[in-house]
């Protein structure tokens, strides 16, 4: 009888990556938990429809709140059970699941432009103790003092909060490679590739603009990501441009830049990858700032539209983003077309 696995995800890409491992590695039992958000409802239940082989799928609405006690009884359920594999996204919720079950083989599945992070930090301090915390963020001693109590309350109840993470595996399609605090695996997107149809439908002359959450996440102001999308409408001027939302991004302003800059805009029910491989058809060329779906599609489809990206005025970033944007574009420089933004200051 083969031995149950587990595997905890959050968003869309997440869950595509845990269909490739079990694909990868061949692994039969099991138990899905995921923590939603309402904007990925979509995405998640086409997704299971394609891919149905789940033991026991659980549903954790995301709410903001990391120390419920729905999460203490979610653990003590789990800790039934001895698992092969733990797969899993790398946020502080994880630290539930990697401090508290037992497991054999742990692997990170790609959170968007965060694994990069994750990676950086590994291989600068040698290990993951940080991001695996759950109360991350709140290390220094006038913090913690607040959460001495939340502590205290899940030591008593039998959760760890935090141990030492020294190894891990990665299971990405991001080029990183293995070193001596980690093993990466490859994630060749096989089973995504099979719902590409035969032939294409190339949309000519039109062009496909990623949009990000920079407004609401606080890496750019209003105005300035407004700069950088002028400038943008101008680049590709004689162009269908249109404006693909991110989930969280309001109506208000997608209806500003459809009316007052041009942008028409595309809003898809599921994720841009699959709104692709669904309805067939491409662009000429997809473009964005900072996008992981910018990486995904590009290593999904290749030499069949141009992927570009577009700088955003470094000096307006937010200091608390700034270094890992420039991670970003670091990493895009390397592996996509850059095409560079003047900014007056």
């Amino acid at each position: 009888m083969s031995r149950k696995s587990l595997v905890f995800i959050t968003r869309p890409l997440e869950l595509i990556g845990a269909i490739e491992a079990r694909e990868k590695f061949q692994i039969a039992k099991v138990i899905l938990v995921i923590c939603y958000d309402k904007v990925d409802l979509n995405t998640h239940q086409f997704l299971l429809g394609k891919y149905p082989e789940w033991e026991e799928v659980i549903w954790q609405e995301m709410d903001g709140n990391y120390y419920g006690n729905k999460w203490v009884i979610l653990v003590k359920k789990l800790k039934n059970y001895r698992y092969e594999y733990l797969l899993t996204r790398s946020f502080r919720t994880a630290s539930y699941f990697i401090h508290n079950l037992h497991y054999e083989k742990l692997f990170l599945l790609d959170d968007g432009a965060a694994t990069i992070n994750i990676y950086n930090s590994l291989v600068a301090n040698g290990n993951l103790n940080n991001r695996f915390h759950l109360f991350k963020g709140e290390e220094n001693d006038v913090l913690r003092t607040k959460q001495k109590k939340r502590i205290l309350k899940l030591l008593l109840k039998g959760i760890s909060v935090s141990k030492p993470v020294e190894y891990v595996n990665f299971f990405t399609f991001y080029e990183i490679e293995s070193n001596d605090n980690c093993n990466v695996v490859k994630n060749e997107f096989n089973w995504l590739k099979k719902l590409k149809g035969d032939r294409l439908n190339k949309l000519n002359n039109v062009v496909y603009f990623i949009g990000n959450n920079v407004i609401k996440e606080g890496v750019l102001s209003y105005y300035d990501y407004l700069e950088t999308l002028i400038k943008i409408k101008e680049h590709y001027k004689g162009k269908e441009v249109f404006y693909l939302p991110h989930p969280n991004e309001d109506q208000g302003f997608c209806d500003f830049i459809e009316n007052y800059l041009g942008f028409k805009i595309k809003k898809n029910k599921v994720n841009i990858e699959l709104s692709f491989l669904i309805e067939n058809q491409i662009p000429e060329i997809i473009t964005g700032t900072v996008s992981t779906a910018l990486t995904t599609l590009s290593f999904l489809y290749k030499d069949d539209f141009s992927v570009e990206y577009f700088n955003f005025n470094l000096n307006k970033i937010s200091a608390r983003w700034k270094k890992q944007i420039e991670g970003m574009f670091a990493y895009q420089k390397a592996r996509l077309k850059e095409n560079t933004l003047e900014y007056e200051s």
